[in-house]
């Protein structure tokens, strides 16, 4: 962050992919991170998400490399793909994740029947290999 000279007064101590915001408490910021690590003999990059209060401190993380078999029963496919990292000086084989956003959900006129909707959850864009279906053509 700068201050309005355009000093830098606060960083985060670990590369942000994309986004960068306060939470909706003020109190915590949501950081999208790549990390480079080893999936099917493979070096990949893999995004995270995570909550931190001011001091940086992770107050919660949530990787897909931790999710793969879940989000694989949701139709993402994990295969390997060419790919150029230019986040990273590290080599690596493929990107196997790609978040863009999140965004922390708000009290809404679906928290109290949709549990995906619930206030408090988060919505990420993120984004991974799949096979296309007829309705993506």
């Amino acid at each position: 962050m700068t201050d309005a000279n355009n000093n830098i007064i606060w960083t985060s101590n670990k590369y942000v992919h994309h986004d960068l915001k306060f939470n909706s408490d003020e109190k915590s910021i949501l950081v999208i991170t790549s990390e480079v690590i080893k999936y099917k003999n493979l070096v990949v990059t893999s995004d995270c998400y995570s909550k931190r209060d001011l001091d940086k401190k992770k107050l919660s993380n949530w990787c897909a490399k931790d999710n793969i078999p879940e989000l694989e029963k949701m139709g993402f496919n994990f295969k390997p793909k060419a790919f150029l990292n230019t986040f990273t000086s590290e080599k690596v084989n493929y990107e196997i994740s790609h978040a863009n956003s999140i965004y922390e959900i708000p009290q809404n006129i679906g928290s109290d029947t949709n549990p995906a909707f619930q206030a408090g959850n988060y919505i990420i864009n993120l984004s991974v290999q799949r096979p296309r279906s007829e309705s993506d053509k």
